[in-house]
C-alpha cells in the first residue's frame, strides 16, 4: 500500500511539472491534462486513470490540485473494473520542498472514496502496479524519501480487503479521518468509522510530527477502540529514530484475540480473552523491558535491559512463552506440519557487539521433545565468532514428519547433538551426531566461507544394526534386516559434489562410488564409477521396490557421467552368475532422446540355466550371443543387430520402433535360419515339430497407419511359404499367404494325421480387423484334391466362422486304405457290449460358432465313389446340425436327411433323420456278378436318444427304421445288410440252396422296426427270394442287448423245393448284440421237416402273422401297406 501511495503522490508531482513545463496558457486546458496524466500513468502502470469530473492545477509557492470523478483502472483478472474511485480530491504540495530531503504536504482532502484490493492464491496483488525495475528502483530510492502531511482529512470512504485465506472480504468504513497540525506542533488525530460490523475510534497526538521522520524527542498518546477491544499508549521517546530513552506504557485487552488477528489476516494462533502489557523504562543508559500478560490461551512474560530498542548492542531479555499449540503459532510464523502440542519456551539471551550469547534457550513441546541452543551466536554477515551447541531430543520423530516434508508415520525417538563454529574470518566447520534406533551418523568437517554459498568437506559415517527403521524415514521403502554402513567423504569445493572413497554396505552387499555430481539440474559435469556387488540379486532387488529378481550373484560395474545434455553410459556392465549385458552409449533425456544410442550386447553360456534364474523352463541348453545397436528416435526405437546367436540359430534384425507403445508396429528387415525345427520345440513343448530346416526373411514395414509385410518368404525343408500385405491400415488388415511343397506326407508328424505322400498347395487372402476378417479366395490342393471358397471369421462373443467350401474332387482312398489297415490289427474291444459305456464323444463349448456348407462334386473312396455331396455344418455353442446332408451313388442312388448333437442342456442328445432312394450300400457282388443286378434298397430311418455314454444313449433311443428293397441277386456268401457277418451266416442257415447257388434271386424284402425307450420291437422282417420266403420277428433290448428274434422259411410251390428240402424251416436267434447265436428248437432240440413247421415254428410265429404274409401272392406290398397305416 505504501507504493500505491507514493505512486499517487508521485503522479501529483508529474502533473504539477508538467503544467510548469508547457506554460501558463495550457493550465486551464483540462483536456490535455487528462490526457497527458493518462498516458504518464498507462505507460508507467498498465491501466488507465480517468477523471470524468473537473481538473484544476492552480500553480505557486504551494500548488493546489483539485480533480473529480477518479478512476484507476483494476486488474484484468479482478472482478470489479475499478481499484480505486475518488469523488473528490484536493492536495496543496510545498513546491520547495521538493528539491529538499522531505517532501511537504500541507493539506491533503479526500472525499466519497473505494478502494478494493485483491489477493490471489498465486501471482501478483491488484496493488502490485509497477513492473519489477521500478520496484527494485523505489525500494532504494524512492521509499527513503521521507513525506510529511500536515493537514489530513478523509471523509466518507470505503476499503474491502479480499485475500484466499478470508471467508468474507474485510470492510472497513471511514466516516471520518483526520489529522491535523495545532499550533503547538502536535499531530491531532482523530477518527471514527467501522471495520465489518465493529464500531472504530482513534484519537490521540504526537509531538513533535517532525521526529517520526527525522528522528528525535517524541511524546505521544493514542487510544484505539475496535468495538471492545482497546488498545492505548502513552508515554516519550528520546530518539523516535533508534528507540533510546523510551519510556512508554502499552495496553491492549479484548474478549477475543482471534477477532483482532482476523482483521489483520494472520493465522489464529490463539483463541479468548487478552490482556497484553508492556512497559519501557530508561534510567540513563538503560531501558528496562517488562513484558507480561495473555494472547488468548498463550502466556508470555519477559523482562530485561537494553541499550537501545533497535539493534541493542548492550544488555540481555529473559522470558517464557507458554501455549497448548505449537502448530497454530508455527503457523503464524510461516512453518507448516509442527506438531499441534503444548510447548514451553525459556530463553536468555545477551546482547553484545556483534553477537548474541544464548545462556539459556529451550523449547520444550509435550509430551518429551525439547531443542536447546547454548553459546554465541555471531551476528554478522559470515556469522564471524559463532560457536554454538545445539541438542535434539523427540521420543517420535514422526510428529515433526510434515515439518521435513515426509509422509506422517511412526519413526522412533531421534537424537541430535552438534557443534558450529565460525572463526574470526567466518571459516565454519561442524560436528554433528544422530542417534535413532541403535543407528548413528556422524557428520565432520568444514562448511567454508558463512557469508558465501558453502562449500562443505565432510567426513560421512552411518552405522546401523538394522536399517529397516531408517526407511521409515524415507517414506514407502523397505530394506531388509541387515547391518547398514555408509562411510566416506563428501565435499563441495564449487558447483560440483565430490564423492571420494563413498563406501556403502547393507549386509552382503556393497556398493563404492567415486566422481563429482551436480546437484543442479541438468546436472551437467557428474561423472560416478559404480561398483555394486551383491551375492542374492532378488535381495537387492527388493531394496529398489524391484520383485522378481533371481536369486543369484550379481555385479555392476562401469562409469556413467553427463559431460552435457546427454548422459553417458561407459562400460556399465551387468553380471548374473555369470551371464552378463554390456551397456555402452548416450542418452539424451531432453528433446524426445534425440542423438541417443546405446551398444548392447548380452552374452551367456546357457539360455536355459539364465531362463530358470527367472523361473521359465523349457528353453535349451545353448549358448546365447545378442549385440546390436539401439537409438531411441522420439517415441520409438531404432536397431541394428551385429550379432545373434542361440546354439545353431542364428538371426538377424534391422529396423526401428516408431512408438514403443505399440511395439508390434515397427519397419525392419530380418533374416532368421534353423538347421532343424526342433530347436524352436521349446516355445511349443507339446507340439511335434518336423526335424526339418528352417529360414524366414522379409521385411515388416511401418508407415505411421499402415504396418506391411514385404517379401516375406519362409521355407521348411522343401516346402516354401510367402506372405506379403497389410497388417494394419486403417484398422485393418490385408495379408496373402502362398504356400506348398513337394510332399505332404512329411507333415504328418507335425500336424498329427496322416496324408498322402502328394504335392500341396494353399492360397488364400485375409482381410479383415480386429472384430472379424474373411478368407478369401480360398485354393487348397493336395494331390488330385482340391477345394476353394471363403470363409468369414467373427471375433466377437462368441466367435463365428461362416462360409462356403466346394470341391470338384476329393481323393480319401488312400485315407481309407491306411484306416483298414490299422483297423485289422486293432485290438479287440474287452466290453461285453457293442454299446458300452465309452462316454459320447459330445461337443465342447469352445466359444464359437459356425456356419458352413461344403459341396463335393466326386468324393473317392477307394472302393465306392460318392458324388454331389452337399452337408452343412451349423454349430451353435454345444448344438451341431449337420444340415442339409445329402449325397449320390455311383448309379445314381441317393442318400438325404438331417443329423442334430446337442449338448446344451442337461443331457446329450441325439436326432436323426435319414432317407435313401435306390441304395446298394453295404451289398457285396458275387464273382462275375453285375453290381446293376444287386437289390436297391429304399431306406427311412429316424431316431432319437440321449445320454452320457453309447449305452445309455442307445437305451433311450425312440425312432424308427424301415427298409424296402426290390428285386435282385444277393450273393450266398455275402450278404451284409448292416455290416455284419453273423448275418450272412444267418442267411445260409435260412437259404436251402445257399451251398449249390453263387446268389439267391430275391424279388423283395422289407425290414421294419419301431424302437421304444430303447428296446427295438421287429415286425415284420421278409426276405422274398424265388425259391422260398423268410418271415422274421422279435425283439432286441438295447440296455441288456439281448437278442430274441424267430425267422420261419417256406418254399414256394412249383420250385421243386418241399418242407422236407428246408431243413431248419424254424430258426431262432438269441444271445446278445456282441456274440448273437442261431439256436432250431426254443427247447433244446433239433426239430426238422414238416414237424418242425407244424409245431415249433406255429409256437414261435403267430398263426395270423404266418397267415397274412407266408400265404401272400405279395408279401412285401402287404407288408408295406401294413406298414403305412402303422406309421400314420
Amino acid at each position: 500500500m505504501r507504493r500505491f501511495l507514493l505512486i499517487s503522490l508521485t503522479l501529483l508531482i508529474v502533473l504539477v511539472a508538467v503544467g510548469a513545463g508547457i506554460g501558463w496558457y495550457l493550465i486551464n486546458d483540462e483536456a490535455f491534462l487528462k490526457s497527458r496524466l493518462n498516458a504518464y500513468v498507462l505507460k508507467e502502470t498498465g491501466r488507465q486513470l480517468s477523471v470524468d469530473g473537473p481538473l484544476r492545477l492552480i500553480p505557486g509557492r504551494e500548488t493546489t490540485v483539485e480533480a473529480e470523478g477518479i478512476r484507476f483502472a483494476n486488474a484484468v483478472w479482478a472482478d470489479e473494473p475499478d481499484m480505486v474511485r475518488i469523488g473528490r480530491l484536493r492536495v496543496v504540495i510545498d513546491m520547495p520542498s521538493l528539491f529538499k530531503d522531505t517532501i511537504v504536504i500541507p493539506v491533503l482532502s479526500v472525499e466519497d472514496c473505494a478502494v478494493s484490493l485483491v489477493e490471489r492464491e498465486k501471482g501478483p496483488t491488484n496493488w502490485d502496479v509497477l513492473p519489477e525495475s521500478a520496484e527494485t528502483a523505489e525500494s532504494s530510492s524512492s521509499e527513503q524519501v521521507p513525506v510529511v502531511l500536515l493537514d489530513a482529512q478523509i471523509r466518507n470512504c470505503r476499503l474491502s480487503h479480499s485475500a484466499p485465506d478470508r471467508e468474507q472480504p474485510l470492510q472497513v468504513e471511514i466516516e471520518e479521518l483526520s489529522q491535523q497540525l495545532d499550533a503547538g506542533q502536535r499531530w491531532q488525530i482523530d477518527g471514527a468509522g467501522r471495520i465489518d460490523d465493529d464500531p472504530i475510534a482513534i484519537k490521540g497526538w504526537l509531538s513533535p510530527a517532525r521526529a517520526l521522520v527525522l528522528g528525535g524527542p517524541l511524546e505521544h498518546q493514542l487510544d484505539v477502540q475496535i468495538g471492545k477491544t482497546v488498545l492505548s499508549s502513552a508515554g516519550t521517546l528520546q530518539d523516535a529514530a533508534t528507540g533510546q530513552g523510551a519510556n512508554i506504557e502499552l495496553n491492549f485487552r479484548g474478549p477475543e484475540i482471534a477477532n483482532v488477528l482476523a482483521y489483520l489476516d494472520l493465522p489464529a494462533l490463539s483463541s479468548g480473552l487478552f490482556d497484553f502489557r508492556l512497559s519501557l523504562d530508561t534510567e540513563g543508559r538503560k531501558t528496562r523491558l517488562n513484558i507480561d500478560g495473555n494472547l488468548g490461551s498463550v502466556q508470555a512474560n519477559a523482562e530485561g535491559e537494553l541499550d537501545r530498542l533497535v539493534n541493542p548492542t548492550q544488555g540481555h531479555v529473559s522470558g517464557k512463552v507458554e501455549g497448548p499449540d505449537l502448530a497454530l503459532l508455527g503457523a503464524a510464523f510461516g512453518v507448516e506440519g509442527l506438531a499441534a502440542s503444548g510447548y514451553t519456551l525459556d530463553a536468555d539471551v545477551g546482547f553484545e557487539p556483534g553477537l548474541l550469547r544464548f545462556k539459556l534457550f529451550e523449547l520444550s513441546v509435550l509430551p518429551a521433545d525439547r531443542l536447546s541452543v547454548l553459546g554465541v551466536l555471531g551476528t554478522g554477515e559470515a556469522l564471524a565468532g559463532t560457536d554454538l551447541d545445539l541438542a535434539v531430543f523427540s521420543d517420535e520423530l514422526g510428529r515433526w514428519a510434515a515439518a521435513l516434508g515426509r509422509p506422517v508415520r511412526d519413526i522412533g525417538p531421534v537424537t541430535f547433538t552438534g557443534r558450529l563454529l565460525s572463526d574470526d574470518k567466518g571459516l565454519g566447520t561442524v560436528r554433528a551426531k544422530v542417534e535413532h534406533l541403535g543407528s548413528t551418523l556422524t557428520l565432520e568437517g568444514t562448511l567454508g566461507n558463512l557469508a558465501k554459498p558453502l562449500q562443505p568437506d565432510l567426513k560421512l559415517d552411518l552405522h546401523s544394526s538394522d536399517p529397516r527403521a531408517r526407511a521409515s524415514l524415507f517414506g514407502d521403502f523397505s530394506l531388509p534386516e541387515a547391518p547398514l554402513a555408509v562411510r566416506g567423504r563428501i565435499s563441495k569445493p564449487g558447483d560440483l559434489l565430490l564423492l571420494d572413497g563413498v563406501d556403502l554396505s547393507l549386509g552382503s552387499h556393497s556398493a563404492r562410488l567415486e566422481g563429482q555430481v551436480n546437484p543442479s539440474e541438468p546436472y551437467s559435469g557428474s561423472e560416478v564409477d559404480l561398483d555394486v556387488r551383491s551375492p542374492n540379486a532378488a535381495e537387492l532387488g527388493v531394496l529398489f521396490g524391484q520383485d522378481g529378481l533371481p536369486v543369484a550373484p550379481f555385479t555392476l560395474t562401469g562409469r556413467v557421467s553427463r559431460p552435457g545434455q546427454r548422459i553417458r553410459f561407459e562400460g556399465v556392465d551387468v553380471d548374473l552368475a555369470g551371464h552378463r549385458v554390456r551397456v555402452d552409449g548416450l542418452f539424451n533425456p531432453e528433446e524426445k532422446y534425440s542423438g541417443s544410442e546405446f551398444d548392447v550386447k548380452l552374452d551367456t553360456p546357457d539360455v536355459a540355466e539364465l531362463a530358470l534364474l527367472f523361473g521359465k523352463e523349457g528353453l535349451p541348453h545353448e549358448p546365447m550371443t545378442l549385440s546390436g545397436l539401439l537409438k531411441p528416435k522420439g517415441k520409438g526405437l531404432q536397431f541394428q543387430t551385429q550379432q545373434g546367436s542361440l546354439g545353431d540359430i542364428r538371426l538377424e534384425v534391422d529396423g526401428h520402433i516408431p512408438d514403443l507403445k505399440k511395439p508390434l508396429a515397427l519397419d525392419a528387415t530380418f533374416d532368421i535360419r534353423l538347421p532343424s525345427l526342433t530347436l524352436l520345440a521349446f516355445l511349443a513343448p507339446e507340439a511335434t515339430l518336423p526335424d526339418l530346416p528352417f529360414t524366414a526373411m522379409g521385411r515388416l514395414q511401418n508407415q505411421r497407419d499402415k504396418s506391411q509385410l514385404q517379401d516375406v518368404q519362409m521355407t521348411l525343408g522343401d516346402f516354401a511359404a510367402k506372405v506379403s500385405g497389410d497388417l494394419y491400415h486403417d484398422d485393418r488388415f490385408d495379408v496373402s499367404i502362398d504356400a506348398g511343397g513337394p510332399d505332404a506326407s512329411q507333415l504328418e508328424q507335425w500336424l498329427g494325421q496322416p496324408l498322402a505322400p502328394e504335392p500341396f498347395a494353399l492360397r488364400t487372402r485375409l482381410t479383415g480387423n480386429d472384430d472379424a476378417f474373411d478368407a478369401q479366395g480360398i485354393d487348397a490342393q493336395l494331390g488330385k484334391s482340391r477345394v476353394s471358397g471363403e470363409l468369414r471369421f467373427e471375433l466377437g462373443t462368441p466367435k463365428k466362422v461362416s462360409g462356403q467350401l466346394a470341391s470338384p474332387f476329393v481323393d480319401l482312398s488312400h485315407w481309407r486304405t491306411e484306416e483298414k489297415e490299422q483297423q485289422s490289427v486293432a485290438p479287440e474291444p474287452s466290453s461285453v457290449y457293442v454299446f458300452d459305456d465309452t462316454p459320447v464323444m459330445w461337443i465342447e463349448d469352445y466359444g464359437v460358432d459356425a456356419d458352413v456348407s461344403l459341396s463335393v462334386t466326386e468324393l473317392d473312396l477307394g472302393n465306392t465313389q460318392l458324388y454331389d455331396i452337399e452337408l452343412g455344418f451349423l454349430l451353435s455353442r454345444q448344438r451341431l446340425e449337420l444340415a442339409p446332408f445329402s449325397l449320390r451313388g455311383e448309379r445314381g442312388d441317393t442318400f438325404h436327411g438331417h443329423i442334430v448333437l446337442d449338448d446344451s442342456g442337461a443331457r446329450p442328445t441325439l436326432d436323426v433323420d435319414m432317407n435313401g432312394e435306390d441304395l446298394r450300400l453295404g451289398l457285396t457282388a458275387a464273382p462275375g456278378q453285375d453290381r446293376e443286378s444287386i437289390p436297391p434298397l429304399e431306406l427311412d430311418l429316424s431316431l432319437h436318444g440321449s445320454g452320457f455314454t453309447r449305452r445309455e444313449m442307445a437305451s433311450s433311443l425312440d425312432g424308427k427304421v424301415r427298409i424296402f428293397s426290390g428285386p435282385g441277386l444277393i450273393a450266398s456268401a455275402g450278404i451284409n445288410f448292416l455290416f455284419s457277418d453273423f448275418l450272412t451266416e444267418l442267411f445260409s442257415a435260412l437259404n436251402p440252396m445257399a451251398e449249390s447257388d453263387d446268389y439267391a434271386k430275391m424279388e423283395c424284402s422289407v425290414w421294419a422296426a419301431d424302437i421304444v425307450d430303447g428296446r427295438v420291437n421287429v415286425e415284420p422282417v421278409i426276405v422274398h427270394v424265388e425259391e422260398f420266403t423268410v418271415l422274421s420277428k422279435g425283439t432286441i433290448d438295447l440296455q441288456t442287448e439281448k437278442i430274441n428274434m424267430s425267422f420261419n422259411t417256406k418254399p414256394r410251390k412249383g420250385l421243386g423245393i418241399t418242407p422236407g428240402t428246408v431243413i431248419n424251416t424254424l430258426i431262432k436267434v438269441g444271445g446278445t448284440l456282441k456274440k448273437p447265436a442261431i439256436e432250431l428248437d426254443p427247447a433244446g432240440t433239433i426239430v426238422g421237416g414238416t414237424a418242425a413247421v407244424a409245431t415249433a415254428g406255429l409256437s414261435v410265429l403267430a398263426k395270423g402273422f404266418s397267415d397274412r404274409f407266408l400265404s401272400s401272392k405279395d408279401p412285401c406290398g402287404d407288408a408295406r401297406k401294413a406298414l403305412a397305416n402303422r406309421d400314420t
